[in-house]
């Protein structure tokens, strides 16, 4: 097992936020439970007070049928992605798994989960699966979320971050171009809900994972 004081523990992250903050980060090892734990309470410039936690197992059921909904599917959910729940669960199995929701009402506003890419090139890569509720989608939220999965993500020790989303979903794509450091590596073939074809657009962005405390300012 890794030396807990090799990890790091603190993100920097700077963004769509009021001010920068600091988020508490505990290794993955420790964050596996069945209670959720509260990272950092946070407020968007545009929008409430918001909190990043840790999602627990039980709500991978809301999650999965989040992206079933039409709305949320056809921008960037392929039919053979995650053909049945049991599938989806298995695959989240160990991954990193976030709720951004309201301090107040704990109103969800988003998952974050980060896992290991599929698409390693010989480094140690994770793929983001952001997925933002349709009521609460906004050009701040996005950026609040691609923030904060960039800033997981190197907190991990990852070296790389891969988003994908189809090209049809004009609203991701703007954000992820605007946003230094990600690049359009990749364009793979998918089909929509009604089975329509369309294309699947894979951005990388490469993290420096050196030092322990990690800016990230987008």
């Amino acid at each position: 097992m890794k030396s807990l004081r090799r990890l790091p523990r603190l993100v920097f992250v700077c963004g769509n936020f009021d001010s920068p903050i600091y988020i508490r980060f505990l290794p993955a090892m420790l964050r596996h439970s069945t209670s959720a734990q509260t990272h950092k309470k946070l407020k968007l410039k545009n929008g409430p007070k918001v909190i990043i936690r840790d999602l627990v197992d039980s709500e991978l059921t809301d999650v999965y049928s989040l992206i079933q909904l039409p709305e949320v599917f056809d921008k960037g959910f392929g039919l053979e992605t995650y053909p049945d729940e049991a599938n989806f669960k298995k695959k989240m199995t160990l991954a990193d798994k976030y709720v951004l929701e309201e301090d107040v009402n704990q109103n969800i506003i988003a998952y974050i989960i980060l896992h290991k890419s599929r698409f390693n090139r010989g480094v140690r890569n994770a793929d983001a699966l952001i997925i933002v509720r349709p009521e609460c989608m906004s050009p701040d939220v996005l950026e609040t979320c691609l923030s904060l999965a960039t800033s997981l993500a190197r907190a991990a020790r990852f070296r790389g971050l891969y988003v994908d989303t189809f090209a049809s979903n004009t609203e991701v794509m703007k954000a992820v171009r605007g946003i230094p450091g990600f690049s359009e590596v990749a364009q793979l073939p998918s089909w929509t809900l009604d089975h329509s074809d369309v294309t699947s657009i894979i951005f990388y962005k490469e993290l420096d994972i050196r030092t322990q405390c990690f800016q990230c300012c987008i």
